[in-house]
């Protein structure tokens, strides 16, 4: 709670309280703004490398459907509402004159007395002079607003040199001026019935924004009708409202030191002062109007200016400045200021909450996308996988065929096996280029982007075998001589044993006999001298060819190099269409997250303020 201000410098220290307050709060709303700001530059610099733009036309379903939801969908989102959260008015500027002080708008007629209570606030003088002006602290700074009546006479320019209010200016003015100083703004309005359609607007914004609306009423004819009507025009607004009565002094004779008489300004006395009070109220509730939220006061800017600066502390009670500024130091401390600091940190609260709202829409929407791109990616995967399963299905058999066709001719069986693979994946590569918007030629125009050329097939070569032939004849030969010249002497020497044994007949027996053992043992003994030199022979013989050998083989290295070659295909079909999408959505996906965290932190850090007050 903020003591009753003694005097108008203790009144300008709760000017400058506030002026602290606010401009705490808006170091903490420019801090937050700023890192707002800081991470919605990261993340246009994410969008704006976006490839969508660069891609081709599309023919395939998906494919074509994922771009041109991209380009025409997505990016657009993206830039618009970049565009706008940038530009979305956050409200949470602190409006000079309005939002960044207590504003205090001031009414009065002609002679209530405005312009001396302005210039005694700003100054501590009614009518300061160049002196007092040019050596105040803390330095006012006088502000005009142009008014449209051809008669008026002050100019921006001649209120900077001015530099206050002029005092005894009886034609009231068209235009709103006014002063600031650390935490206080201050509102001269429009002379009474001169406010117009240029300034009415202006001085409407004033009165909405004030803190505390002044109706001053000179303590000459205080509470006249005329005064009522602006009253109800006021107190219809529904702000704080204070009703001064000025000018609560008089001249009153007096006799000095000397005996002398002499004049002196003196407050008029309690009782006359009280009774004014009271008929201004009563004239106002005649009306009908309520004054619950209405004070009215009695003061006196000349009485409390006057006298020696020992006298300025008892003027400053007597003249009822002490109650005027102990108002001001209970709207310092008013619920009403508190929420007008809060206004600026309630409206980032709001923007931050819309901000939150169309991050979570737009990562749904990356979310699809991301779905798609994914199935996008799939759906190229099936379509290489397809040509891979033809490609087994179609080469065994062929190549089988051109193996029978072409036996023992390798060129002609390699060029037909070359042939048919070129025209197998040639022409099922093409179509799946042309399906994603890219041509083959273009692909495999890039050295070694497919890997290398298919290498020599294995070679077509007979199928022989080798023969083993004995040779028996010299085994033959030498058997029949031996059997020829051991029949004979076999006979001669069975023979001769047969005669001794019995003449005649054992003659012949003995004779037959003898011969054949002797040709038997003949026939042995001349084999085995024989075999010694027969002799062996090997036959290379044809039995075949090797054509399902190089048939087997052919299919394998073809199918290897048709894997290897659709693996890089699907691979640079990928980059060229998927892996920078892919790329620029996790990046984005990045700096949106990073969005989200920021901005729930910044909405859960105002929750706490909010809850328990700004410090």
């Amino acid at each position: 709670m903020i003591d009753t201000p003694a005097n108008r410098d203790q009144l300008l220290d709760v000017f400058a309280a506030i002026a602290s307050q606010f401009a705490s709060d808006k170091d903490a709303l420019k801090r937050r703004e700023d890192e707002l700001k800081g991470q919605l530059q990261r993340m246009e610099a994410a969008r704006a490398l976006s490839p969508w733009h660069a891609q081709n036309e599309i023919s395939d379903a998906v494919a074509a459907q994922l771009a041109g939801r991209c380009k025409e969908g997505i990016e657009q989102l993206l830039g618009t509402w970049l565009s706008s959260v940038a530009n979305l008015e956050r409200n949470t500027s602190l409006r000079k004159d309005f939002d960044d002080s207590l504003l205090i708008y001031v009414y009065g007629k002609v002679k209530a007395g405005k312009s001396s209570l302005g210039n005694y606030l700003a100054y501590g003088h009614s009518k300061p002079g160049a002196d007092v002006i040019d050596n105040a602290q803390p330095k006012p700074e006088f502000f005009w607003r142009e008014g449209t009546d051809s008669a008026e006479r002050m100019t921006a320019e001649r209120m900077r040199q001015q530099r206050c209010f002029g005092v005894d200016v009886i034609e009231a003015t068209s235009s709103i001026q006014g002063f600031r100083l650390p935490g206080l703004t201050w509102i001269d309005s429009p002379g009474v019935h001169s406010v117009n359609a240029e300034n009415g607007q202006l001085a409407s914004d004033y009165v909405a924004s004030a803190d505390l609306v002044l109706f001053l009423s000179n303590s000459g004819s205080p509470g006249r009708s005329t005064d009522q009507i602006e009253l109800r025009t006021l107190i219809q607004k529904k702000k704080k409202l204070m009703v001064l009565i000025t000018g609560s002094d008089e001249i009153s004779p007096d006799e000095n030191e000397f005996g002398e008489v002499v004049q002196t300004l003196v407050m008029k006395s309690r009782h006359d002062r009280d009774d004014q009070i009271e008929y201004f109220s009563e004239e106002v509730a005649k009306l009908g109007l309520s004054l619950d939220s209405m004070k009215v006061h009695s003061v006196s800017v000349n009485y409390a200016e006057a006298g020696s600066p020992a006298e300025q502390v008892p003027r400053w009670q007597e003249s009822g400045m002490a109650d005027f500024a102990a108002e001001i130091s209970d709207i310092a401390c008013s619920s009403g200021l508190a929420l007008k600091r809060q206004t600026p940190l309630r409206n980032l609260q709001v923007f931050c909450n819309s901000v939150l709202g169309a991050i979570e829409e737009l990562e749904r929407e990356l979310k699809h996308i991301s779905t798609e791109l994914q199935d996008a990616r799939h759906a190229l995967k099936v379509k290489v996988d397809s040509i891979m399963n033809r490609l087994k299905h179609e080469l065994p058999g062929q190549i089988d065929l051109f193996a029978d066709k072409h036996a023992m001719d390798n060129d002609g069986f390699s060029a037909a096996c070359r042939q048919l693979f070129d025209s197998i994946f040639h022409g099922q590569a093409s179509e799946l280029c042309e399906s994603i918007g890219q041509k083959f030629e273009d692909i495999r125009s890039h050295e070694g982007a497919l890997g290398p050329l298919m290498t020599p097939v294995a070679q077509f070569s007979q199928r022989r075998k080798k023969v083993t032939y004995k040779s028996r004849l010299s085994e033959s030969v030498g058997g029949a001589g031996g059997a020829a010249l051991g029949g004979w002497g076999g006979a001669e020497g069975g023979a001769a044993l047969g005669t001794m044994i019995m003449p005649g007949i054992g003659t012949v027996v003995g004779g037959l006999l003898g011969a054949a053992v002797g040709s038997w043992v003949g026939s042995k003994a001349g084999g085995a001298a024989g075999e010694q030199f027969n002799s062996t022979q090997e036959i290379d013989v044809i039995i075949g060819d090797n054509r399902e050998e190089v048939s087997l083989d052919t299919r394998q290295q073809l199918l290897r190099m048709a894997e290897n070659r659709l693996t890089l295909l699907y691979e640079q079909l990928d980059n060229l269409c998927y892996v920078a999408i892919d790329v620029w959505l996790h990046n984005f996906s990045r700096e949106l997250r990073a969005m989200r965290r920021l901005t729930l932190r910044h909405i859960n850090e105002i929750e706490q303020e909010l809850n328990h007050g700004i410090a």
